[in-house]
């Protein structure tokens, strides 16, 4: 698909081109703490790379809960 005017000139004005790769990885932690509550912990790993070197990682992680009734 080709792309519109627009596309082109946010992809030439961000600097870093065409994507290569992008990847993430999560990983999560569920526990109970009661019938009614849930405790949630995840890490989540990003990776993307660009076809002119560019690279960006990125490191998440999030604390929650989930009440249910």
């Amino acid at each position: 698909m080709d792309k519109t005017s627009v596309e082109k000139a946010v992809r030439a004005s961000t600097g870093n081109g065409e994507l290569k790769q992008q990847d993430v990885i999560t990983i999560g932690v569920f526990h109970n703490i009661n019938p009614h509550l849930k405790l949630v912990l995840e890490y989540n790993r990003a990776n993307v790379e660009w076809f002119n070197d560019g690279r960006q990682e990125v490191d998440i992680i999030a604390l929650g809960t989930f009440f249910m009734w």
